[in-house]
């Protein structure tokens, strides 16, 4: 799930990405808007404050998963404070394959697709920019794509 709000230009932003088993909401927030797209099947399940703060059991259960949206919110964070686009790009690329990544024989594969766009909006800088950014990883040979136009990272000893 993409994780996103809008800024007073109208533009998206992109603020995390959900994976499997992790928690957000409304209720985690204090944006005015909050967004959630499915960028692949998924299966949603439904859990009221309520319910968490009168079970020790979910609240138990629930806080790691917490914890780690934190984390991921943190890093987000911290990629946007990085002074150089480039600099961003890589600890984003790091993050999601952290997060996202599956090995496969030329790397690790992200298994999910995000637009160029949306890897901007997460990078603070635009879609130009981060066209050319990739272009250029392509050509040295740090990224590639694989049918499904899904990014590939080579690993890196």
């Amino acid at each position: 799930m993409k994780l996103s709000t809008y800024c007073e230009t109208g533009e998206e932003v992109l603020i995390g990405l959900a994976t499997a088993g992790m928690v957000f909401g409304s209720s985690l927030t204090s944006l005015d808007i909050y967004q959630a797209t499915a960028l692949a099947d998924v299966g949603l399940v439904s859990i009221y404050a309520t319910e968490i703060s009168a079970s020790a059991t979910l609240s138990h259960i629930l806080l790691p998963k917490i914890k780690q949206r934190l984390q991921q919110t943190e890093s987000f964070l911290a990629i946007s404070g990085r002074r150089r686009v480039q600099d961003r790009l890589q600890h984003l690329l790091q993050l999601l394959k952290r997060e996202m990544g599956e090995t496969v024989l030329e790397g690790t594969r992200l298994n999910v697709r995000l637009t160029h766009e949306d890897i901007a909006s997460a990078c603070c800088t635009t879609r130009v920019t981060i066209t050319r950014l990739m272009g250029k990883l392509q050509e040295e040979g740090i990224i590639s794509f694989d049918l499904k136009k899904h990014i590939i990272l080579r690993d890196v000893d």
